[in-house]
């Protein structure tokens, strides 16, 4: 029996359908598999960056403890206890996160680890009031016990070993994923390639309109491919740069800080006493280094916006605890040129709904260009103000001003207005781009408005926190440079 040319094509297409639809379920089931096995890998990251935390956070009680009981200072021993209850609620977030991965090893020895490091912060705070009992040599009496030796070199171990099985185990899991992710990839080539022969089968029996038609496809595909396959490639090489920017940040930042405790010791006399001129030429070296450590630091926080890997934690926070939060750190550059400096707030009790640790490395970043571009006796005011659903903090110097066609510049990364190889302010263009970055990711945003001559005013705006109020709408974004091109 002769079929006719529909019973043909029907026929082709019809087998077409089913092998498709057969491909297509066992694709599935592969992506339901690669799923579990990303989520896995994922939860045994999660634990990984928890425990290189909860080491930081010991190292820090350490390293306070060990300050305080050298010097006796009591801003040592609060930092001692500021780490101490840092590494505790570590402990509890990494079981927490232990548990949730349903992983039974990760989690008996995230509960076996609490006590350990619980006995290795008693001990450390029980030499600290010792050292403020009896003083220096009872405590270094005590320091120098075997059992307390014994104690930190087993934390120490213990956080070490966790850490090593959890590589392990991650990279088990992600090569699990690879598996998980190559199957799914040639059962989707092979869908692709059963697709293609029905249809080529079908088509086959109507040539003359195929020919300019499949001409015209294979046109369109070798196109498609050639643009996923540079924009694959662009993509790939915009990761590996971040990832590359933020590694050797982080390379940099561990003999820069070594370097700045070297510093800090010869300040103090530890290896004997220096003269004038020497001290002065270390507070040069110190200023230089700090410089080049705020540099790296936005680097870093540049590569984690551009790579948007910034992880925020919005809570209800009280404009004054900004305040006291910035003070300090803008304190000395403002005294340093005698600057008229203030807060003005609409109502005591103002509340933002943001990320305490973005919000204050805004607000300084702020207060401290305005401490830079303003002259010697100038002033700088902030003013809170409350509108319906948000809180603005404004703040307003006497500087120079920006021009009117450098407003919208300003925020670009690496821009600055004094881009001179003599500008008399230092600094890497980064700091204004990042704070917009981090305001907008909490549903803010960061304006500025000038006039040039008579000074500036940036404008953080921000979600009240004592109202239910929805996040404040993004502004239509334009077309930017990103650290490695437009984004």
């Amino acid at each position: 029996m002769t079929l006719t040319l529909y019973e043909k094509v029907s026929l082709n297409f019809g087998s077409g359908v089913v092998a498709v639809a057969l491909i297509g379920t066992l694709s599935y089931v592969s992506l339901g598999k690669l799923a579990v096995t990303t989520r896995s890998a994922g939860d045994t990251e999660a634990v990984i960056e928890q425990v290189d935390m909860l080491r930081a956070s010991v190292d820090d009680a350490a390293i306070a403890q060990r300050d305080y009981v050298l010097g006796g200072n009591v801003d040592d021993r609060d930092r001692f206890e500021q780490a101490r209850v840092s590494a505790e609620r570590n402990v509890e977030r990494l079981r927490a996160i232990a548990t949730a991965t349903m992983d039974a090893a990760s989690s008996a020895r995230a509960d076996s680890l609490a006590p350990v490091l619980a006995a290795h912060l008693d001990d450390l705070g029980s030499i600290a009031n010792l050292r403020q009992q009896r003083g220096l040599d009872s405590a270094v009496i005590a320091m120098r016990d075997q059992d307390i030796t014994d104690m930190h070199d087993r934390v120490a171990a213990l956080l070490r070993e966790f850490r090593d099985d959890q590589r392990i185990l991650f990279a088990a899991r992600s090569r699990e994923q690879a598996a998980r992710a190559s199957d799914a990839g040639i059962l989707l080539a092979i869908g692709l390639l059963v697709s293609f022969i029905a249809a080529a089968l079908a088509l086959a029996n109507i040539r003359r309109y195929i020919a300019d038609r499949r001409q015209l496809e294979l046109q369109r595909t070798a196109v498609l491919e050639q643009e996923q396959t540079a924009r694959t490639a662009a993509e790939e090489a915009n990761r590996a740069k971040t990832d590359f920017l933020r590694m050797m940040s982080h390379e940099l930042r561990t003999p820069l800080t070594a370097i700045q405790g070297y510093l800090e010791l010869l300040e103090m006399g530890i290896y004997g006493g220096l003269s004038e001129e020497q001290l002065s030429i270390l507070k040069r070296i110190e200023s230089n280094e700090r410089h080049l450590l705020a540099i790296i630091n936005d680097l870093l926080d540049f590569a984690r916006v551009d790579a948007r890997r910034v992880e925020l934690r919005i809570t209800a926070l009280p404009v004054r605890d900004i305040r006291l939060a910035v003070d300090p750190l803008c304190r000395p550059l403002i005294d340093a040129k005698e600057l008229t400096y203030g807060w003005r707030a609409a109502a005591d009790q103002l509340i933002v709904r943001a990320d305490r640790e973005k919000v204050r490395q805004i607000v300084v970043n702020l207060v401290s260009n305005a401490c830079k571009f303003t002259p010697r006796h100038g002033a700088i005011d902030v003013d809170c103000v409350r509108l319906d659903d948000a809180i603005e903090i404004r703040v307003t110097d006497t500087g120079p001003g920006i021009p009117p066609q450098k407003l919208d510049a300003i925020f670009e990364p690496f821009v600055q207005l004094d881009n001179g190889l003599t500008r008399a302010s230092a600094g890497t263009g980064l700091g204004l781009s990042i704070s917009r970055e981090l305001a907008r990711a909490m549903g803010g945003d960061l304006a500025v408005t000038s006039v040039y001559g008579q000074g500036s005013t940036f404008t953080l705006t921000l979600p009240r926190g004592d109202v239910e109020s929805e996040l404040i709408p993004q502004p239509v974004r334009k077309q930017t440079a990103s650290l490695w091109g437009m984004s």
